[in-house]
This record gives C-alpha cells, sequence and structure tokens, in this order.
C-alpha cells in the first residue's frame, strides 16, 4: 500500500475555494482503480493550510494518478493560489488491522 500525505497553504481567503475544488476532485480520484482514499481537509491549527491523505493498493495506482488529467487540471487550479510549493510525503504501508 502507498500513503501520500500532502500539505499546502493558500491565502486565508482562499481556503473555502481550494478545499471546494479538491472536494469536487475527490469523487474522480476515488473512482480510480487502486485508490482507496483520498481524504482532503482544512488544518484546524493553522488558517492557511490544507492538506490530503491518499490511499492506493500500490505506487503504479499512484503514479497513474500523478500522470492523469485530472491531477493536471486540479494543479492548475490550485497552484495560483498556493503560497508555497506543497510538501508531498509518501510512504509503503502494511495495514495491521481494519
Amino acid at each position: 500500500m502507498l500513503i501520500a500525505h500532502v500539505e499546502f497553504r493558500v491565502q486565508p481567503e482562499d481556503r473555502d475555494a481550494a478545499l471546494s475544488l479538491l472536494l469536487q476532485e475527490a469523487q474522480k480520484v476515488r473512482a480510480m482503480a487502486g485508490n482507496q482514499k483520498f481524504q482532503a481537509f482544512l488544518n484546524p491549527e493553522q488558517a492557511d493550510t490544507l492538506e490530503i491523505v491518499h490511499e492506493w493498493d500500490n505506487e503504479d495506482g499512484f503514479a497513474t494518478y500523478l500522470a492523469s488529467e485530472n491531477f493536471a487540471a486540479i494543479g492548475a487550479a490550485l497552484g495560483p493560489k498556493m503560497t508555497a510549493p506543497p510538501v508531498s510525503k509518501r510512504f509503503t504501508a502494511t495495514p495491521l488491522a481494519q
């Protein structure tokens, strides 16, 4: 399993619009082969920060997402709203319980 955690900052006045874009994207990502979870949320401790957690069956599924038109479109829409480059961490994991 691949887990990705993405964090990015926007101007506080842009955060609701950014979250709305991510929530619209969520259904498309969740429908992709190999996706188990796509959850976007506001960081409750930092007003300018949004986060995304991905869970994928494997790295290939995530790579397909990164190469998709959906990823390019959401990046183009969110990029101008970001005040700094996103921080993306990726992990391989073995679930211990469900």
